[in-house]
């Protein structure tokens, strides 16, 4: 991967060399349905230890270099450590600096190291350590000025990057006149001795080349235009290569140049060659070219915002440069911008052998009316045949007398987050920020300006166009109050601040570029300041293990940590379509990430996407693949069935390593609940009503509910009715003998019900378990007096009585319809009346009622009390219920069945014949 991109660049000197030489997805899916997924909360990474480097500071006399130290974390303090490194490696700590979020924090460096008389008069190193979750949390920079001209050097940090072995820093060189100064750093980052390979190359291409040995942490400076008068190599400008076949991870370079006389100064971007680079991991904009972009070139004619002086004239110019040895097709286009109009411009389309470097003379292509002669800016686009960084690129616009100008270095980089440097604005500067959509689709750009220590912010918004660029002059903000989104103004009082850039439209990989320029309108020098791009950690799954009820769904997505401010983005929709599982029989998995437990066991589930990822200060495109484990669980109740006084065991099965439990509740039907602080995996007790228990398992970040039925039944306490018994008469009743026409049964028979209880007593659960607190009735209530007697007259038990003999039976409906009922007829129909039969009898009424609804030990076996309801409220309600049904089986006893001078089926058999009896015929 490409380690670095330093984008700092002044190249006036180019100028003069001019003069000389002149003179990751499926198909759309369906409408997305609601994933099951549970609102989730993100723990970020843990905090480790941090190292990024400057290559260069100096308190060489006329010098001064600043630290800047921005915290990009979005709401946490930084504490950075900053250490100084002399051209041997030995270092020297200086006091930790605390920066508060959005916030810059400026060094002095000369006044760091005035009691340490070693660090004064000389050069080196800068090295940076800091403990948090990321390395892009801190852009820091340091700024170097020559006292009293307006040179001045902006040179962004790096980060050591281990891995990467074989690789190159390319450049350019050039000899503006013959006063000018230029230094060749090199900076072995780490800790192992390098060897390196120093290529020079004239424009045509031709090498002259040397070794350098860089011991551990040392910083050396050359001459190039010593190297060059030593090589013998012709012109006055080519390139540089310097080529590390190991450990090119830990080398760093930078190329300054600058002339006091001429108020030059030029820092040189240096690029990073890796030749395992792929086209796919820079090719943010999916268009399978690679494409580096100059945003701000300042054309022939300035920007008024500029203030450079009336009747300025720029010269502005291109240096395009092979890095390899095989030739390469350049095209170059240009999208320019006045104060009224913007629009397109072809440029040239060449060639370039092997190591050639060429020049551009865009001015020309003003003259010649390519591009607009009114344009006052332009966005290069340079496109190439060849793989990333096998083309390098400068930009830059001054005038004749190098005094007037502006620079803007090519990058290929484009980004969804980028963190900004210093702005500055008072009477003597000013500041230009713009960002672009370099994708091949709208976009919506948003603008962030940080001041009062990052703790204010100031926000705007603007729809862009593919190529097209917001121009922001933060000036014009604060001079006109230009109210932003929301309102709020800068104050007229500002003077300096941070900002950022995000692109609203596109996840995972961004299509903004960005650009800034700081002009000092004292000097008329305008310094570049690029961006930080901002890329993601590692992607997660929001839940790992997920926890999958079987036969339900869970819902799971993609996270991942925003490099700079380590805050969280959902990435979820990325990874849409993409998502499968180890083994469907365990789980399933739709577009949706919705998972589907179909057995339980455990299975691992993955998703893949390409996203950027963060190699300070570069962000290229990886694909990933996160992975996660499933574990389809399921709560089971042991018996599921059982009845009620029985223990029920309900346990969690399959449960993911290290998940707890918690949130144990029963919920019987009338929504009556029971919870428990329970955090076992399983739940135990007694169980004397049914219902659901739940709980939820909780693993990687998950809760997952689940939930169980249990159904209790009833225990067999069903109340047989008593038995008939006879009693002679008197026993309850005083039956008249002989017979009268009295009472409901003719005076022939009598029955008796009694049914009662001698007292019960209730059990209430206290155990725990899922029927904690409810109350039941453990043992039977003995039901007494339980009794059915009857009493039938002793004159119709006697066939001889007189009574009996005068019942004549000689009825007939039709010729004796007022005849007498037969004894025998009237004796087994009173019994029946009483007793005899299971339909028409009082016996058979009391009987089904006992035995029906109205059954004493049914009710009081299914009586429950709810959780808080006391003994003696529920014993007595539970005695009311036994009363009412006493009265119920009472008043269906009581019922007449058919009269005892009828049949069973209610047909009248004759009349009984009381005394005084009438003779029978």
């Amino acid at each position: 991967m490409p380690r670095s991109y330093r984008c700092r660049l002044s190249l006036a000197f180019l100028l003069c060399i001019a003069s000389s030489v002149l003179a990751q997805q499926p198909s759309a899916p369906p409408q997305p349905q609601s994933n099951t997924a549970q609102p989730h909360s993100a723990t970020p990474p843990e905090p480790v230890d941090q190292e990024q480097f400057i290559s260069y500071w100096t308190t060489e006399t006329g010098w001064r270099s600043e630290l800047e130290l921005r915290n990009n974390l979005a709401a946490s303090d930084l504490t950075v450590t900053p250490a100084l490194r002399t051209l041997d490696g030995t270092e020297m700590p200086l006091a930790p600096v605390v920066i508060h979020p959005q916030e810059i924090k400026i060094i002095d460096l000369e006044s760091a190291v005035i009691d340490a008389p070693r660090y004064v008069g000389t050069y080196g190193s800068v090295i940076l350590r800091y403990h948090s979750p990321s390395r892009g949390n801190l852009f820091p920079m340091v700024m170097i000025h020559n006292i009293g001209h307006s040179i001045a050097f902006h040179i962004d940090a790096t980060g050591e990057e281990q891995d990467l072995q074989q690789g190159s820093r390319d450049g350019f060189w050039g000899r503006p006149n013959d006063t000018a100064t230029d230094y060749l750093l090199l900076t072995n980052l780490g800790s192992a001795p390098l060897q390196v390979d120093l290529s020079l190359f004239d424009s045509a291409g031709r090498e002259a080349k040397q070794k350098i040995a860089l011991d551990a942490k040392v910083t050396s400076r050359l001459s190039v235009r010593q190297l060059v008068h030593a090589t013998g190599l012709s012109g006055t400008f080519g390139g540089i290569k310097i080529f590390a076949p190991a450990h090119a991870g830990s080398l760093d370079s930078l190329h300054l140049l600058f002339d006091e006389k001429a108020s030059l100064s030029a820092l040189m971007k240096m690029f990073d060659y890796n030749p395992s680079t792929k086209l796919e991991e820079r090719d943010y904009a999916h268009t399978n070219v690679w494409t580096l972009r100059a945003p701000m070139l300042a054309l022939s004619h300035p920007d008024p915002a500029l203030a450079f002086p009336e009747g300025t004239v720029l010269r502005p110019q291109l240096f395009v440069r092979n890095a390899l040895a095989k030739p390469v097709n350049i095209n170059v286009r240009f999208n320019w911008r006045n104060a009224s109009a913007s629009g397109k411009a072809p440029g040239p389309a060449f060639r370039l052998g092997p190591y050639e470097t060429r020049r551009v003379d865009v001015g020309a292509l003003q003259t010649a009316n390519m591009l607009p002669k009114d344009a006052n800016w332009a966005s290069v686009v340079l496109t190439t045949s060849g793989l990333p960084d096998e083309v390098v690129a400068v930009a830059a616009s001054y005038d004749e007398t190098l005094r007037y100008g502006a620079q803007t270095p090519f990058s290929d980089q484009l980004a969804f987050h980028w963190v900004g440097s210093l702005w500055e604005y008072d009477a003597q500067h000013d500041s230009l920020i713009t960002a672009g959509n370099g994708g091949t689709k709208p976009l919506q750009a948003a603008l962030t300006i940080y001041y009062n220590q990052g703790t204010q912010k100031y926000e705007l918004e603007q729809s862009l166009q593919p190529e097209e660029q917001m121009w922001i002059d933060v000036g014009k903000l604060i001079r006109e109050h230009v109210p932003d989104k929301n309102g709020n103004v800068l104050p007229a009082i500002l003077a300096s601040g941070s900002f950022e850039f995000r692109d609203l439209t596109n996840k995972g990989i961004g299509n903004l570029f960005e650009g800034k320029v700081v002009y000092d309108k004292i000097y008329g020098h305008v310094t570049y300041g690029c961006g930080g791009c901002c890329g993601y950690n590692a992607p997660y799954h929001w839940y790992n293990p997920l926890g999958v009820p079987l036969a339900a769904q869970a819902g799971n997505g993609v996270d991942a940590y925003d490099t700079c401010g380590s805050y969280v983005d959902d990435l979820s929709s990325l990874y849409w379509g993409t998502w499968t599982t180890g083994n469907q029989s365990i789980a399933t998995v739709d577009y949706y990430a919705n998972h589907t437990g179909v057995a339980v066991g455990a299975t691992t589930s993955a998703a893949h996407a390409s996203i950027q990822r963060n190699f300070r200060p570069t962000c290229p495109i990886n694909p990933t693949a996160p992975a996660g484990n499933d574990n389809v669980i399921t709560l089971t109740c042991s018996p599921s069935s059982l009845t009620r006084g029985s223990n029920a065991t309900c346990s969690v099965s399959n449960a993911p390593t290290g998940a707890t439990f918690s949130s144990w509740k029963f919920t019987d039907s009338n929504n009556n609940t029971v919870t428990s602080g329970n955090t076992g995996s399983s739940w135990s007790g007694i169980m004397v009503t049914g219902g659901a228990v739940s709980v939820s398992v909780s693993a990687g970040g998950k809760s997952t509910p689940l939930s169980a039925s249990v159904t209790v039944t009833n225990r067999n306490w069903h109340t047989a009715p008593a038995s008939p018994a006879p009693v002679p008469n008197n026993t309850f009743a005083t039956l008249p003998v002989p017979p009268q026409p009295t009472g409901n049964d003719s005076g022939l028979g009598i029955s008796l019900e009694r049914t009662g209880n001698s007292g019960f007593g209730s059990t209430f659960i206290s155990s725990g378990g899922p029927n904690n607190g409810y109350g039941y009735y453990a043992t039977q209530p003995t039901f007494t007096p339980l009794l059915y007697q009857y009493e039938l007259n002793p004159d119709l038990q006697n066939s001889t009585s007189t009574f009996s003999q005068h019942q004549c039976g000689n009825y007939n409906a039709s010729s004796n319809p007022s005849g007498f009922i037969s004894w025998p007829n009237l004796s087994t129909q009173t019994s029946r009346h009483e007793y005899n039969s299971t339909v028409q009898s009082h016996y058979a009424f009391y009987s089904n009622s006992i035995s029906g609804a109205n059954n004493p030990g049914d009710y009081a076996e299914r009586q429950i009390a709810t959780p808080g309801t006391s003994a003696s409220t529920f014993d007595a309600a539970t005695s009311s219920g036994l009363n009412t049904l006493y009265s119920n089986i009472l008043a269906n006893f009581s019922v007449q069945p058919f009269a005892v001078n009828e049949s069973e089926t209610g047909v009248f058999l004759g009349t009984i014949n009381y005394a005084p009896y009438t003779l029978c015929n």
